[in-house]
């Protein structure tokens, strides 16, 4: 599977396809590691140290994953926002009838989205939910 996340590069998104290279090492690496956890290792003392080092293997595969999780949440926090916020001035403004107003919030939205500015029409509104 490394070799075909390598090779084809499926994900268009620069931070999934480095969060998907940085899955498949860890478990490349914690693989490694099963047959210590078996009899055919029977001193005590190594199968202590590769839980040990199974353990430090695991910590960083955790770590980039809790962090990819945090940052998508906070920019969905963030986009959220601005949809609402848009949301808000768009009904103000419809419900001031004022054409001017109107175009002000559709222009940020294009400009935010990169869509050319159509005029005020009822489709517009449906647009911003």
């Amino acid at each position: 599977m490394l070799c075909y996340t390598i090779d084809t590069r499926p994900y268009a998104d620069k931070g999934l396809a480095v969060q998907e290279f940085l899955n498949e090492v860890c478990l490349l690496g914690l693989l490694y590691f099963l047959p210590a956890f078996s009899p055919f290792i029977p001193s005590l003392s190594a199968n202590y140290r590769f839980g040990w080092a199974f353990i430090y293997t695991m910590g960083p595969f955790l770590a980039v994953n809790v962090i990819f999780i945090i940052i998508g949440a906070i920019q969905l926090c963030i986009s959220t926002h601005r949809k609402m916020r848009l949301r808000r001035l768009f009904d103000n403004a419809v419900k001031f009838k004022t054409e001017a107003a109107v175009m002000k919030v559709l222009k940020k939205k294009s400009h935010n989205e990169g869509k050319p500015v159509r005029t005020f029409t009822q489709k517009n509104k449906t647009e911003l939910k």
